[in-house]
């Protein structure tokens, strides 16, 4: 799964729409700002949601094509539904985009304890890469949550 970050969340009517997350993706943002040296290939940190913890209603799924994986996480329609991912980095700042399918829809992701908001575009139907900005990774064990 790809990891991204945006602007306003929306919740209320577009609560009923359903998103699919298949793979957050985090590449280093620069070389020197990922302590590796000039030269050397970026690091990529690829995270695949159906091996995320699963809360609320959202489940696996693997039907259709353009999913990463084995699998994608669907379902995401109220508050307590929650994808939870952990993983070891290196520290420094990385590309967050996430690999997604849903119509025009607010959602909020958490990074190790800061939580901010995005917006996906409608990915009509299929599954999309959106780019979401930085986020900063500390050396060692780190979390991404969406809800």
């Amino acid at each position: 799964m790809r990891l991204l970050f945006p602007s306003l969340l929306c919740r209320g009517s577009l609560l009923n729409l359903v998103a699919a997350f298949a793979g957050l993706s985090l590449p280093a943002a620069h070389a020197a700002e990922s302590g590796q040296s000039a030269g050397a290939a970026p690091a990529v940190i690829q995270l695949e949601a159906e091996t995320g913890r699963l809360a609320g209603g959202v489940g696996v799924a693997n039907s259709g094509e353009g999913f990463s994986g084995t699998g994608y996480v669907t379902g995401f329609k109220a508050d307590a539904d929650r994808l939870t991912l952990n993983f070891t980095a290196r520290a420094g700042l990385y590309n967050f985009t996430v690999r997604f399918r849903s119509p025009v829809k607010g959602f909020l992701y958490e990074v190790n304890g800061l939580t901010f908001s995005g917006r996906f575009v409608d990915s009509k139907g299929a599954f999309a890469e959106q780019r979401f900005g930085k986020v900063e990774l500390r050396d060692g064990d780190n979390t991404i949550a969406i809800f």
